[in-house]
Protein backbone atom coordinates (compact mmCIF):
# COMPACT_ATOMS: atom_id res chain seq x y z
CA UNK A 1 0.00 0.00 0.00
CA UNK A 2 1.32 3.44 -0.97
CA UNK A 3 0.89 5.04 2.48
CA UNK A 4 1.84 2.02 4.58
CA UNK A 5 4.40 4.06 6.54
CA UNK A 6 1.83 6.56 7.83
CA UNK A 7 -1.38 4.49 8.06
CA UNK A 8 -2.02 0.90 9.03
CA UNK A 9 -4.18 -1.53 7.06
CA UNK A 10 -6.72 -1.55 9.92
CA UNK A 11 -6.99 2.25 9.93
CA UNK A 12 -7.45 2.26 6.15
CA UNK A 13 -10.17 -0.40 6.33
CA UNK A 14 -12.01 1.62 8.99
CA UNK A 15 -11.73 4.75 6.85
CA UNK A 16 -13.17 2.97 3.80
CA UNK A 17 -15.96 1.39 5.85
CA UNK A 18 -17.08 4.75 7.24
CA UNK A 19 -17.20 6.29 3.78
CA UNK A 20 -19.34 3.43 2.52
CA UNK A 21 -21.76 3.88 5.39
CA UNK A 22 -25.26 4.94 4.29
CA UNK A 23 -25.48 7.68 6.94
CA UNK A 24 -22.18 9.16 5.76
CA UNK A 25 -23.56 9.43 2.22
CA UNK A 26 -26.76 11.07 3.51
CA UNK A 27 -24.78 13.73 5.37
CA UNK A 28 -22.41 14.17 2.42
CA UNK A 29 -25.29 14.64 -0.05
CA UNK A 30 -26.98 17.10 2.29
CA UNK A 31 -23.81 19.18 2.65
CA UNK A 32 -23.15 19.04 -1.10
CA UNK A 33 -26.62 20.39 -1.87
CA UNK A 34 -26.28 23.11 0.76
CA UNK A 35 -22.90 24.16 -0.61
CA UNK A 36 -24.26 24.31 -4.16
CA UNK A 37 -26.92 26.85 -3.16
CA UNK A 38 -25.50 29.02 -0.36
CA UNK A 39 -27.81 31.63 1.15
CA UNK A 40 -25.05 34.26 0.93
CA UNK A 41 -22.67 33.33 -1.94
CA UNK A 42 -18.97 34.12 -1.59
CA UNK A 43 -18.00 36.33 -4.56
CA UNK A 44 -14.23 36.69 -4.38
CA UNK A 45 -13.26 33.58 -6.32
CA UNK A 46 -9.93 32.13 -5.19
CA UNK A 47 -9.14 35.12 -2.99
CA UNK A 48 -9.52 33.92 0.58
CA UNK A 49 -10.58 35.92 3.62
CA UNK A 50 -6.99 36.57 4.71
CA UNK A 51 -5.87 38.04 1.37
CA UNK A 52 -9.11 39.99 1.03
CA UNK A 53 -8.62 41.50 4.48
CA UNK A 54 -5.02 42.50 3.70
CA UNK A 55 -6.13 44.14 0.46
CA UNK A 56 -8.91 46.13 2.13
CA UNK A 57 -6.63 47.34 4.94
CA UNK A 58 -3.99 48.35 2.38
CA UNK A 59 -6.52 50.23 0.24
CA UNK A 60 -7.84 52.05 3.29
CA UNK A 61 -4.28 52.70 4.54
CA UNK A 62 -5.49 51.52 7.92
CA UNK A 63 -3.26 50.88 10.92
CA UNK A 64 -5.64 48.15 12.09
CA UNK A 65 -4.48 44.55 11.94
CA UNK A 66 -7.90 43.06 11.24
CA UNK A 67 -11.48 43.91 10.29
CA UNK A 68 -14.62 43.10 12.30
CA UNK A 69 -15.87 39.71 11.12
CA UNK A 70 -19.18 41.04 9.79
CA UNK A 71 -17.38 43.77 7.81
CA UNK A 72 -15.10 41.21 6.17
CA UNK A 73 -18.03 38.83 5.64
CA UNK A 74 -19.97 41.53 3.78
CA UNK A 75 -16.94 42.56 1.69
CA UNK A 76 -16.53 38.95 0.56
CA UNK A 77 -20.07 39.03 -0.84
CA UNK A 78 -19.83 42.21 -2.88
CA UNK A 79 -19.93 41.54 -6.64
CA UNK A 80 -17.63 43.00 -9.29
CA UNK A 81 -20.19 45.72 -9.92
CA UNK A 82 -19.97 46.78 -6.27
CA UNK A 83 -23.59 45.86 -5.63
CA UNK A 84 -24.66 44.35 -2.31
CA UNK A 85 -27.77 42.18 -2.28
CA UNK A 86 -30.42 43.15 0.25
CA UNK A 87 -30.10 39.95 2.31
CA UNK A 88 -26.36 40.52 2.85
CA UNK A 89 -26.88 44.18 3.72
CA UNK A 90 -29.59 43.24 6.23
CA UNK A 91 -27.21 40.85 8.02
CA UNK A 92 -24.53 43.54 8.14
CA UNK A 93 -26.96 46.14 9.49
CA UNK A 94 -28.16 43.77 12.22
CA UNK A 95 -24.55 43.08 13.24
CA UNK A 96 -23.88 46.81 13.45
CA UNK A 97 -26.95 47.32 15.63
CA UNK A 98 -26.12 44.36 17.87
CA UNK A 99 -22.53 45.53 18.33
CA UNK A 100 -23.84 48.82 19.73
CA UNK A 101 -26.25 47.20 22.19
CA UNK A 102 -24.23 44.29 23.58
CA UNK A 103 -21.73 44.93 26.39
CA UNK A 104 -18.14 44.31 25.31
CA UNK A 105 -17.89 41.31 27.64
CA UNK A 106 -20.74 39.66 25.79
CA UNK A 107 -19.62 40.62 22.30
CA UNK A 108 -16.29 38.88 22.85
CA UNK A 109 -17.62 35.43 23.67
CA UNK A 110 -17.31 32.15 21.77
CA UNK A 111 -20.27 33.00 19.53
CA UNK A 112 -19.58 35.93 17.23
CA UNK A 113 -21.97 38.72 16.32
CA UNK A 114 -22.17 37.26 12.84
CA UNK A 115 -23.15 33.82 14.10
CA UNK A 116 -25.84 35.33 16.32
CA UNK A 117 -27.40 37.33 13.50
CA UNK A 118 -27.22 34.41 11.05
CA UNK A 119 -28.70 32.24 13.83
CA UNK A 120 -26.18 29.46 13.25
CA UNK A 121 -23.90 27.69 15.74
CA UNK A 122 -20.27 28.72 16.03
CA UNK A 123 -18.04 25.69 15.91
CA UNK A 124 -15.18 25.40 18.35
CA UNK A 125 -11.77 26.43 17.12
CA UNK A 126 -12.96 28.86 14.43
CA UNK A 127 -14.35 32.36 13.97
CA UNK A 128 -17.01 32.83 11.31
CA UNK A 129 -16.08 35.34 8.61
CA UNK A 130 -12.34 34.89 9.21
CA UNK A 131 -9.74 32.88 7.35
CA UNK A 132 -8.58 29.33 8.09
CA UNK A 133 -6.57 29.00 11.28
CA UNK A 134 -8.12 31.95 13.13
CA UNK A 135 -9.28 30.74 16.55
CA UNK A 136 -11.50 32.46 19.14
CA UNK A 137 -8.62 32.69 21.61
CA UNK A 138 -6.38 34.44 19.08
CA UNK A 139 -9.08 36.72 17.63
CA UNK A 140 -10.90 37.90 20.74
CA UNK A 141 -8.85 39.89 23.20
CA UNK A 142 -9.69 39.41 26.84
CA UNK A 143 -10.83 42.57 28.52
CA UNK A 144 -8.42 44.10 31.01
CA UNK A 145 -11.32 45.44 33.03
CA UNK A 146 -11.19 44.28 36.62
CA UNK A 147 -14.03 41.86 37.27
CA UNK A 148 -16.04 42.51 40.44
CA UNK A 149 -15.66 40.06 43.30
CA UNK A 150 -18.49 37.77 44.35
CA UNK A 151 -18.89 39.84 47.53
CA UNK A 152 -19.31 43.05 45.50
CA UNK A 153 -21.87 41.39 43.24
CA UNK A 154 -23.88 40.11 46.21
CA UNK A 155 -23.81 43.53 47.89
CA UNK A 156 -25.09 45.20 44.73
CA UNK A 157 -27.72 42.49 44.36
CA UNK A 158 -28.93 43.14 47.90
CA UNK A 159 -29.12 46.90 47.23
CA UNK A 160 -31.15 46.36 44.06
CA UNK A 161 -33.53 43.93 45.73
CA UNK A 162 -34.05 46.36 48.59
CA UNK A 163 -35.29 48.82 45.98
CA UNK A 164 -37.64 46.24 44.46
CA UNK A 165 -35.37 45.84 41.43
CA UNK A 166 -34.27 42.49 40.00
CA UNK A 167 -32.04 42.01 36.90
CA UNK A 168 -33.76 39.75 34.40
CA UNK A 169 -33.83 38.13 30.98
CA UNK A 170 -36.76 38.99 28.71
CA UNK A 171 -38.27 36.28 26.53
CA UNK A 172 -40.92 36.08 23.81
CA UNK A 173 -42.80 32.91 22.87
CA UNK A 174 -43.76 33.77 19.27
CA UNK A 175 -42.81 32.90 16.58
CA UNK A 176 -40.24 30.91 18.59
CA UNK A 177 -39.41 30.78 22.29
CA UNK A 178 -36.24 32.80 22.75
CA UNK A 179 -34.49 35.53 24.72
CA UNK A 180 -34.87 38.97 23.12
CA UNK A 181 -33.40 41.29 25.73
CA UNK A 182 -32.17 41.95 29.25
CA UNK A 183 -33.13 44.49 31.84
CA UNK A 184 -34.47 44.91 35.36
CA UNK A 185 -37.86 44.20 36.91
CA UNK A 186 -39.26 47.06 38.98
CA UNK A 187 -41.58 44.88 41.00
CA UNK A 188 -43.39 47.02 43.55
CA UNK A 189 -47.06 46.74 44.43
CA UNK A 190 -49.44 49.04 42.57
CA UNK A 191 -46.79 49.79 39.97
CA UNK A 192 -47.89 52.10 37.16
CA UNK A 193 -46.49 52.36 33.65
CA UNK A 194 -46.54 55.97 32.46
CA UNK A 195 -49.34 56.77 34.92
CA UNK A 196 -51.46 53.84 33.70
CA UNK A 197 -52.06 50.56 35.57
CA UNK A 198 -50.43 47.50 34.03
CA UNK A 199 -52.67 44.72 32.62
CA UNK A 200 -53.07 41.59 34.74
CA UNK A 201 -50.09 39.28 34.28
CA UNK A 202 -47.68 42.04 33.28
CA UNK A 203 -44.76 43.59 35.15
CA UNK A 204 -42.86 46.85 34.75
CA UNK A 205 -39.34 46.34 33.40
CA UNK A 206 -36.57 48.66 32.25
CA UNK A 207 -34.83 47.49 29.07
CA UNK A 208 -31.01 47.67 29.17
CA UNK A 209 -30.02 45.38 26.30
CA UNK A 210 -31.82 44.29 23.12
CA UNK A 211 -30.92 41.10 21.23
CA UNK A 212 -33.75 41.17 18.66
CA UNK A 213 -34.10 44.76 17.52
CA UNK A 214 -37.03 44.46 15.11
CA UNK A 215 -39.41 42.45 17.29
CA UNK A 216 -42.66 44.04 18.41
CA UNK A 217 -43.01 44.66 22.14
CA UNK A 218 -45.53 42.36 23.86
CA UNK A 219 -47.25 45.50 25.18
CA UNK A 220 -46.73 48.50 22.85
CA UNK A 221 -46.65 51.77 24.78
CA UNK A 222 -49.40 54.07 23.49
CA UNK A 223 -48.09 56.98 25.56
CA UNK A 224 -44.52 57.06 24.21
CA UNK A 225 -45.51 55.32 20.95
CA UNK A 226 -42.79 52.72 21.52
CA UNK A 227 -43.61 49.57 19.55
CA UNK A 228 -40.28 47.88 18.68
CA UNK A 229 -37.60 46.38 20.92
CA UNK A 230 -34.89 48.69 19.57
CA UNK A 231 -36.89 51.73 20.66
CA UNK A 232 -37.31 50.44 24.21
CA UNK A 233 -33.65 50.60 25.32
CA UNK A 234 -33.37 52.82 28.38
CA UNK A 235 -37.12 53.02 28.92
CA UNK A 236 -39.84 51.23 30.88
CA UNK A 237 -42.21 48.74 29.23
CA UNK A 238 -44.78 46.18 30.32
CA UNK A 239 -43.73 42.53 30.01
CA UNK A 240 -45.62 39.23 30.60
CA UNK A 241 -44.54 37.89 33.98
CA UNK A 242 -44.27 34.31 32.67
CA UNK A 243 -41.66 35.46 30.13
CA UNK A 244 -39.36 37.13 32.68
CA UNK A 245 -36.49 35.19 34.25
CA UNK A 246 -33.81 36.22 36.78
CA UNK A 247 -30.44 36.88 35.20
CA UNK A 248 -27.22 36.54 37.20
CA UNK A 249 -25.17 37.82 34.24
CA UNK A 250 -26.86 41.20 34.44
CA UNK A 251 -25.57 41.64 37.99
CA UNK A 252 -22.02 41.23 36.70
CA UNK A 253 -22.67 43.61 33.78
CA UNK A 254 -24.15 46.16 36.17
CA UNK A 255 -21.08 45.97 38.39
CA UNK A 256 -18.58 46.23 35.51
CA UNK A 257 -20.36 49.23 34.02
CA UNK A 258 -20.18 51.02 37.37
CA UNK A 259 -16.52 50.39 38.17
Amino acid sequence: MKYVEIISAEEWDNFVAKRRNEKFHEVSDKNRKRASKPAYPYKKGRTGYARLQQRILAEEKSDATSLPEHVLWKAARVGKDGAVVEAVQNVYDECETLSQTLPSTEVQDCRSLLSRVLNVPEYSGRVRGKSFGVTPSSFYRKSKTKNPTNKEVMETLAELRAQGITPCQLYLSSPTYRIVGKGKVHNTSGELLHHNPLPVGYMKVSVDLVLDTDMLLPLPDVVSETTLMRDAVGSFVGWPSDLIFPDAEVYMFYMIMNI
